[in-house]
């Protein structure tokens, strides 16, 4: 006994005559072992639900294994050996536990068991039907012994008595309805030669079909994964098998990459929605759908989704800036769209926008329409949109949007004298709104009046007339004196002189109005 090297935890060992490699599993993967260095190879998922805990090769060198099961029966599976990949054979009619172990007699072609079983019954000796995976007794193990190994010596003459068989298919993965030609020529016999080739199309341990020659042909209809075994039988009767899975899927054709709608503006916090546009597939596959959000962020694959609907998702940004969102598709075989075009999404910070400004007469007259001009300057550059509420009732409605520092005029007329408060207020896209700025202004009422006409000369006299009218005037004037005689008009222009009354060339008052 010599001490090569240490390796991974392996389930079991065993050595295939075929190809003369050792082969080894753990819980969930076939290996290779070289027996120099200890080194250990994968070859491939052994993909079975359970923990397959027994390996073993016949003479012939297919590979056969069984899983642990804590309560029903255990499985017995087929093994290729160049993927890893596990074909049920058949429920073996007990379950197995750990600390156990597998072999084949090679000279006589029995496949034994060392069985350790959930059920509590005492370890024994099984042999178990490599075509059917039911087991057998042979006897219980002394004292109630667990058995961790199990090899059989088998006779040297005998190593190439079996034949091997192989074969390979074209197309490699076909379409249903397309015809699929099968070779079993690399199947050979080292000591005579092959004179049967038989099939088994169905996975039924039922041979349909038996032929001299090592070709044939076979179709499917519908897409499937379908377990095609090979039996081979030599000149001297003997017979070895092999067993792939022929995969058989539609001609597949790649998703058209959707299309993004949904806002291009938006700010932090915020949940936002996109939609893509009707989602299809050539073949009529189901889809997945993989989100990008152009943070560092994604969905992952969602779905599956019918081709022909449309499909939404939602995201939320936390940091402002510019992020270019993409998606694509995936059919239900795996095969991608390539990405969308990106759609843009502006995040800036949530925030109101700045108070407004308005700028106007404060003082009016009844009917009359005056301008005012609205304003906001935001630090952001935002659009904004406005709303004016007159004091009377009436409001503009939300207008806009207009440019931050953009000049916007708006006219009113009040229709009653009175002291009036305008308000407007600013809110940007995200309809955050600010706080309203308050602007006051007075109407006044349009009467009646007796307008005092100043004659110009160069002594600045009091010659005045009275000229009775509808309408006022604007009219230069001069420092005048009077007071119960006198009256002091300013020097400039001014909008009228209402007058109270005028009795026998006597002002009793005067109201001066700008």
């Amino acid at each position: 006994q010599v001490f090569v090297a240490a390796s991974i935890a392996f389930n079991s060992l065993t050595y295939d005559p075929e190809s003369g490699l050792w082969y080894a599993c753990d819980m969930t993967y076939l290996y290779t072992v070289n027996m120099t260095t200890g080194t250990s190879t994968v070859v491939g998922p052994l993909n079975v639900p359970n923990t397959i805990i027994g390996i073993a090769c016949n003479l012939a060198g297919e590979m056969y294994g069984y899983d642990v099961l804590w309560t029903g029966d255990s499985t017995l599976y087929s093994i290729d050996k160049d993927t890893g990949a596990c074909i049920a054979i058949g429920d073996m009619g007990y379950g197995f536990v750990y600390s156990q172990d597998c072999c084949f007699d090679r000279d006589n072609d029995i496949l034994y068991i060392a069985g350790y079983f959930n059920d509590g019954s005492p370890p024994a000796l099984l042999i178990c039907d490599v075509t059917t995976g039911q087991c057998t007794i042979v006897g219980p193990f002394s004292g109630g012994m667990e058995v961790d190994a199990l090899t059989f010596p088998y006779g040297v003459s005998n190593w190439t008595l079996y034949p091997r068989a192989n074969y390979t298919w074209a197309p490699p993965i076909p379409n249903p309805g397309v015809t699929i030609f099968f070779n079993a020529s690399t199947s050979h016999d080292d000591d005579g030669y092959i004179t049967l080739y038989e099939w088994d199309w169905d996975n039924d341990s039922v041979y349909e079909e038996a032929f001299t020659i090592p070709t044939t042909a076979y179709l499917w209809a519908s897409p499937g994964n379908y377990n095609v075994t090979l039996r081979v039988t030599d000149d001297e009767g003997l017979t070895a098998t092999k067993s792939h899975i022929v995969e058989v899927i539609w001609e597949n054709h790649p998703p058209a990459p959707p299309r993004i709608y949904g806002p291009e503006n938006g700010i932090t916090g915020e949940v936002y929605s996109f939609n893509t546009d009707t989602i299809t597939d050539p073949d009529g596959d189901s889809l997945f759908c993989f989100w990008d959000w152009g943070d560092g962020n994604n969905t992952g694959w969602l779905g599956p989704y019918p081709s022909g609907v449309i499909i939404s998702a939602s995201h939320v940004w936390f940091h402002r800036g510019v992020y270019e969102i993409r998606v694509k598709l995936k059919d239900s075989y795996g095969l991608e769209s390539n990405w969308s075009e990106p759609h843009v999404i502006v995040i800036v910070d949530s925030q109101p926008p700045e108070k407004p400004i308005i700028k106007g007469p404060a003082i009016g007259r009844v009917g009359v329409a005056y301008n005012f001009t609205v304003s906001i300057t935001d630090p952001e550059a935002e659009q904004f949109y406005f709303l004016i509420e007159w004091g009377d009732g009436y409001t503009t409605g939300w207008i806009g949007p207009y440019d931050s520092g953009e000049e916007v005029i708006l006219s009113h007329a009040w229709s009653k004298v009175g002291t009036y408060s305008i308000q407007v207020k600013a809110k940007n896209p995200y309809s955050e709104e600010s706080n309203s700025y308050p602007f006051a202004i007075q109407i006044v009422e349009l009467r009646k009046s007796l307008v005092l006409g100043v004659f110009h000369n160069q002594s600045e006299t009091n010659d005045l007339r009275i000229i009775d009218t509808n309408f006022l005037l604007i009219v230069p004037s001069y420092s005048i004196v009077y007071s119960r005689t006198q009256l002091v008009i300013s020097k400039e222009y001014h909008v009228g002189f209402l007058l109270r009354s005028f009795v026998g060339g006597v002002f009793e008052a005067a109201l001066l109005l700008e």
